[in-house]
């Protein structure tokens, strides 16, 4: 089974991000806000105002911050810059909890199919997921445009 120890590490307050040069955001998060727990030999990081990651079966499922922005509606979203970042490791080895596959019966009761975790992933030596942040989604609300953000505070990497 999953033999790798992985590390995990936070970016802790505050993270701001520059959507072109014009809009400012800031989200901070706090180690004191870190809560953790188990489900079978997997281990699960939460953090308070966050959800955890639904989508990549079988990778990692760690904590994100979806964030939303107004933003003129002739604009698009090119970039995401962080002005300042603050990184502290966890101590613990940890073993994440897989991203499972949801699967909904004729009642539409949503159940989930075991997923074994990626083996690739668990097993690289890169960092996962890799980013900071990333669009989700650009979309409208009457006149205005919103744009979705996925913050992820956390990053795991091999020992």
């Amino acid at each position: 089974m999953l033999k790798k120890v992985l590390f995990v590490v936070i970016s802790i307050f505050p993270i701001t991000s520059t959507i072109f040069a014009n809009i400012n955001h800031t989200v901070e998060f706090y180690s004191s806000d870190i809560s953790f727990s188990t489900r079978e030999e997997y281990d699960i990081i939460s953090l308070e105002k966050c959800g955890l990651m639904e989508e990549n079966f079988g990778k990692p499922m760690l904590p994100v911050k979806f964030v939303q922005l107004i933003i003129p509606r002739q604009h698009t979203v090119s970039d995401i810059n962080f002005t300042s970042l603050v990184y502290d490791t966890l101590s613990g080895n940890y073993i994440i909890y897989p991203i499972q596959l949801p699967v909904i019966d004729s009642d539409e009761a949503i159940s989930y199919e075991w997923t074994e975790p990626d083996s690739f992933t668990y097993n690289s030596n890169e960092h996962w997921p890799g980013i900071l942040a990333k669009v989700m989604h650009e979309g409208y609300l009457g006149a205005n445009k919103i744009v979705t953000l996925a913050i992820y505070p956390f990053t795991i990497y091999s020992c």
